[in-house]
């Protein structure tokens, strides 16, 4: 989901933002391309309807839309790094409303399937085929997530 996908960039770049206290973008730049640009990607072009949660008819959008998303994946990411160092409540607000959101659009999330099908009514509830690429694709993606944040520590810590 495009939307998802960028939030946890920006929330997942504040936290490594914060805990590195602003040393490691380079993090937060990994986590936001590997971790979420690159199942993303997977995701849009696969479940697009699905991705952009209903809202947009994908056969409606041009191709440069992939290059957006992934620039808007790495602008999320680089910018949550810079206000989770300068105002580190940065992330635990972006979650809050990240919670929010998903609440709201939990129905476009648990339905899948074509724009069409979404509107009708009869778009099918967590196919087996999209749990299989959930699982696939999401899996490494939520390591390298966990992992960038795991690592960020400030610079000067790891040489003590």
């Amino acid at each position: 989901m495009v939307l998802f996908d960028v939030s946890v960039a920006f929330i997942v770049g504040s936290a490594i933002g914060t805990k590195s206290e602003g040393d490691r973008i380079d993090l937060a730049l990994v986590a936001g391309v590997l971790g979420m640009g690159v199942p993303g990607l997977y995701f849009l072009q696969t479940y697009p309807a699905w991705d952009w949660q209903y809202i947009l008819d994908p056969s409606s959008l041009s191709t440069g839309v992939y290059s957006a998303f992934l620039l808007a994946i790495i602008a999320a990411s680089c910018l949550g790094h810079l206000l989770g160092v300068k105002h580190p409540k940065t992330g635990p607000i972006g979650l809050v409303f990240f919670v929010i959101y998903c609440g709201f659009f939990w129905h476009e999330t648990l339905y899948v399937g074509t724009y069409e099908q979404y509107h009708a009514g009869v778009a099918p509830f967590l196919p087996r085929r999209f749990i299989f690429d959930l699982l696939i694709y999401g899996t490494p993606g939520a390591v390298v997530l966990l992992t960038s944040y795991w690592l960020a520590k400030p610079q000067s810590s790891s040489t003590n």
